[in-house]
């Protein structure tokens, strides 16, 4: 292989683990106030489990994450019906809109 071969695939090779290491970080720190708390976000997660006729009880959260471009609060809720359903729903930290949700 000669110099210039050698050198564009070096080259290539760094930013294609640059890329890769770029998208596995978090290059947008949490936000240290988010205008909506911990609390407030459960609240919110609960009152739209109500508002589908769904019965839970609070089992915990996994802190902020990052879902859809947004930073947001990640709550578990329990059914209450059936113990082996779990909710898993995802609070904008800065809206307080419900971005996603998941049952399991």
């Amino acid at each position: 292989m000669s110099p210039r071969p050698r050198k564009a695939f070096f080259l290539a090779a760094s930013a294609a683990f640059l890329a890769t290491f770029l998208m596995g970080c978090d290059l947008i720190s949490q936000p240290q106030n988010p205008a909506v708390s911990l609390e407030q976000a459960i609240e919110i997660a609960k009152a739209y489990l109500d508002s589908r006729g769904l019965e839970a009880a609070f089992s915990g959260h996994s802190g902020m994450d990052r879902e859809r471009g947004r930073w947001v609060w990640d709550i578990e809720f329990r059914s209450t019906r059936f113990p082996t359903v779990k909710y898993e729903i995802y609070v904008d930290v800065e809206t307080g809109a419900v971005v996603k949700f998941k049952t399991d």
